[in-house]
């Protein structure tokens, strides 16, 4: 049941990334510029979202690995 739920959080969150217009920084990546992307639109630093992004995976578990990857397969680069 909780892996369900997390994998709706996942598909609502990449939705959302795509209507706001996110995009990868190609000029500050390590992984496919997500994270950089991200602190960017959050208006943070790249390593303190690398950091959040870490955490978010150890908390779900792994399966923010699957929204990263999806991310970096999904958002168009800048």
């Amino acid at each position: 049941m909780v892996e369900i739920l997390l994998l709706i959080l996942m598909a609502v969150l990449l939705i959302a990334a795509h209507r706001q217009g996110i995009k990868a920084d190609s000029s500050n990546k390590v992984f496919g510029g997500v994270c950089a992307g991200l602190a960017r639109y959050f208006n943070l630093t790249p390593s303190l979202m690398r950091v959040l992004t870490f955490l978010f995976t150890l908390v779900t578990g792994g399966f923010a690995i699957l929204l990263y990857i999806l991310l970096w397969i999904t958002l168009p680069t800048e």
